[in-house]
Parts: structure tokens; C-alpha cells; sequence
């Protein structure tokens, strides 16, 4: 409740800091503290508010907001992978998701935080320490069935392709290359999760990140998309359903051309709940 009184009272401010206030800097320096201390997710959400709203004006009076989101990142991911904390350059791609579905609200806002982030620093972000790991963790959420963690999780992903997509005529473009390597590992889970995990009221999230990649590229999409396709349907429990119904198999080599087809993203989510009826 304390934390919602300071929300609000930065709300009311409409975006304008009092000259010489240090006080929002003050609130900013110690939300890592605090976060540390009692590990409520409110500590990132009232730091994506301070971000959003007065980020580029501390920054320009040298506030290193950086410093900020550093800690509240790094805790949040403790949180989130506990077992991996002591250990250096852990791998998260195949770790299970047990972790992250126990705390949905904190997962939540770390990546509520880390997207109003990427407005202006996703560089900054990604080439971060621990910007592997967050990457990773991203697309671990693609797999939960929270509808916030899922969604915010799912943004995240979205607008670090949307800001590669930006800097395709940059060569040495950091963001290009993170979604080039995690390019086939994001199509391939979120694939997997539509199809045998998630509800189908949350796969527009999904359809959304397949439109926001067919438009960094389409090609590669496509490529991605097609391997996944074989992996998924190689999976005991749909090539199961398969033996019993061969006549799915047309409706997969259909479904890709489908999603190349579909212009806009209500269309792929379409396609996809269309397809996933066949295997529920």
C-alpha cells in the first residue's frame, strides 16, 4: 500500500519533475534495497513508472538509472531461477519453469520493467551482464500459462525483435544478432507451448511474436517455422495422434503456408487457434 501511495504520487506529477527535487532520485536509489529485502515485485513495477515517466530527465542530470534497473534485474532473475543464482553463465534454455510459475507477479513486472526499458536502452539491456539470462527467461514464459507473466514476458520478446527490426542495415547490430541466434529456440517453444501447453485465450501473444519475427524476417521466419513444425509434430504425444488420424497430416503441411499467408497478426492467431483444435 505504501508502494501505491508513491505511485500515485508520482502519477499526479504528470511527467514533471520540481526544479531541484532529488526526491524521485532518492526513491530510485533505494528501490534495490528494498526489493532485496522483501521480494515484492511492486518495488520493479514503481520502477518501470520512474523509468517511463522521468527517465530521460534524471539521466540527463546524471542519475544512473542504470544502476537501478542493474539490481532489480538481477534479484528478479534470482527469484526466478533460485537454483541458479551461485552459478556463472548458467544456461537457462532447458530449465524448467517450476520456479517462475510460483512467483507469476514478479515475473510479471520484471518484464513490465525490462520493456519500459527497451523504449530507449535495449542495447544497454542486452549486452548487460545478466542479458542472456533475461533473454532466456523470456522465452521460458511463452511456456507459462499466467496470463500476465506470459503476456509480459511474451512483449519483451516482442519489442527486442521490433527494435532488430530497426537495425537490419547495421550489420554489427547487437539486437540482430541476438534474434538471428535465438531466432529458432523462440519459435520452436512457443510452438510447442500453442500447441500441447497454453489455453487458447493466450495464443494472440504468441501470434504477435511470430508477425513482429515474419517481419524482421521472412525468410528466416519461415525456415524457423518449418523445423519447428518437425520437431513439435515429432513429439510423442502428437505423433501419437497422428498414427491414430492421418488425415492431420495435411492440415500440417498446410498450417506454415497458412502463417506466411495471414497479413496481420488477428490473422496467424486465427490460423493457430484453427490448428490447435486438431490436437485438443
Amino acid at each position: 500500500r505504501f508502494v501505491r501511495l508513491i505511485r500515485y504520487g508520482l502519477r499526479s506529477l504528470h511527467k514533471k519533475i520540481p526544479e531541484n527535487d532529488t526526491c524521485i532520485q532518492n526513491i530510485a536509489e533505494c528501490l534495490p534495497q528494498y526489493f532485496k529485502k522483501f521480494n515484492h515485485s511492486s518495488m520493479l513495477y514503481l520502477a518501470g513508472i520512474i523509468i517511463q515517466d522521468f527517465g530521460s530527465i534524471l539521466i540527463s542530470r546524471g542519475v544512473q538509472l542504470n544502476l537501478m534497473w542493474d539490481h532489480l534485474i538481477c534479484h528478479g532473475l534470482e527469484l526466478a531461477y533460485p537454483d541458479n543464482k551461485n552459478s556463472e553463465n548458467s544456461d537457462l534454455s532447458n530449465t524448467n519453469t517450476n520456479s517462475m510459475a510460483d512467483i507469476p507477479e514478479t515475473i510479471d513486472d520484471l518484464f513490465r520493467l525490462c520493456t519500459r526499458i527497451c523504449d530507449n536502452y535495449s542495447e544497454k539491456l542486452m549486452t548487460s551482464d545478466y542479458g542472456k539470462q533475461l533473454f532466456e527467461s523470456a522465452i521460458a514464459t511463452t511456456s507459462l500459462s499466467h496470463p500476465e507473466a506470459h503476456t509480459s514476458g511474451a512483449k519483451f520478446l516482442d519489442e527486442i525483435v521490433y527494435a532488430a527490426s530497426r537495425q537490419k542495415s547495421n550489420e554489427n547490430s547487437i539486437l540482430c544478432q541476438i534474434v538471428n541466434h535465438y531466432g529458432q529456440e523462440i519459435v520452436s517453444k512457443s510452438l510447442h507451448s500453442v500447441v500441447n501447453l497454453l489455453p487458447s485465450s493466450l495464443t494472440e501473444e504468441m501470434a504477435e511474436l511470430w508477425f513482429e519475427i515474419k517481419c524482421y524476417d521472412k525468410e528466416l521466419f519461415k525456415n524457423w517455422m518449418s523445423q519447428a513444425v518437425n520437431e513439435v509434430m515429432a513429439r510423442p504425444e502428437n505423433a501419437m495422434k497422428i498414427q491414430n488420424y492421418p488425415e492431420l497430416i495435411e492440415d500440417i503441411e498446410d498450417f506454415l503456408p497458412g502463417v506466411l499467408k495471414r497479413k496481420t497478426k488477428e490473422g496467424i492467431n486465427s490460423h493457430i487457434l484453427s490448428f490447435i483444435r486438431l490436437f485438443r
